[in-house]
């Protein structure tokens, strides 16, 4: 179950949890997270972090595929200040990508280069503790260069304009999509470990619909929350999602 459409699989136009759900099973970054949410390697095979902390060069597997079958090699993250996510900062302490994000810089100064095909280098502006961490997130996630020159706009859009180095591949999806399918990748570096064939995906915006589903069967899992939430609390079946996140409010942010 997803509580909405995804709008696009493309990193650097929208960051959403329906999106970012389906990044996580059809891609594959240089790091992700194992069943204790710690940072395991993915498309990198190791790591060597420099004695001052801030540089990072990354060794990548030579196996790793697209779902098209192209090789996934060394790439560079554009922090490009058209880029409308809202994830730019999250880049914040990668050398120059501040500049970037305000178009003060040219997007070719980040402070990540290839180094041949299967190494890259990320400069920090300071250390960070958490970098790694950060690697599993989907903001991270590659994208494929020769795709994305060959669509322009389109790509990510729709399934046909996407390739994918993760565990499934998507197919059957638009943008506009309240259904949607991943298949196995049978490009995946590690094709042997995944036990499903095909996950399907459906749009329910309501709890309780969502819930009625699950009992039906329609659906393996709902999402619940509100009167259907707190109906449901002695339930053997409930399990509690912890997120972690920050609320705010503008204030003054336009006149009247």
């Amino acid at each position: 179950m997803e509580t909405d459409v995804v709008s696009s699989l493309d990193t650097s136009v929208t960051a959403s949890i329906p999106q970012w759900d389906t990044l996580v099973q059809t891609m594959a970054g240089l790091y992700r997270s194992d069943k204790n949410d710690q940072p395991v390697p993915a498309v990198a095979t190791s790591y060597h972090k420099s004695s001052d902390g801030k540089t990072y060069t990354f060794n990548l597997r030579h196996n790793a595929k697209w779902s098209n079958g192209d090789t996934v090699t060394a790439w560079r993250k554009g922090v490009s200040p058209k880029a409308m996510s809202g994830y730019n900062y999250i880049f914040s302490n990668i050398k120059n990508a501040d500049q970037i994000s305000q178009g003060k810089k040219a997007v070719s100064s980040l402070g990540v280069k290839a180094v041949g095909k299967y190494k890259l280098v990320v400069q920090l502006e300071n250390t960070e503790p958490t970098f790694i961490d950060k690697m599993v997130m989907p903001a991270f996630y590659p994208q494929s260069t020769r795709l994305v020159k060959k669509y322009g706009a389109k790509y990510g859009t729709a399934a046909k304009y996407t390739a994918f180095d993760g565990a499934f591949k998507v197919t059957k999806w638009t943008n506009t999509s309240e259904k949607w399918t991943a298949v196995k990748n049978p490009y995946y570096y590690a094709k042997s470990a995944v036990k499903l064939q095909k996950l399907n995906y459906q749009v329910v915006k309501d709890s309780n619909t969502a819930h009625q589903l699950s009992q039906q069967g329609s659906l393996d899992d709902a999402v619940v929350s509100g009167t259907t939430a707190q109906g449901l609390q002695n339930n053997k079946n409930l399990y509690y999602l912890y997120r972690s996140g920050n609320n705010f409010v503008n204030l003054n942010m336009a006149k009247g």
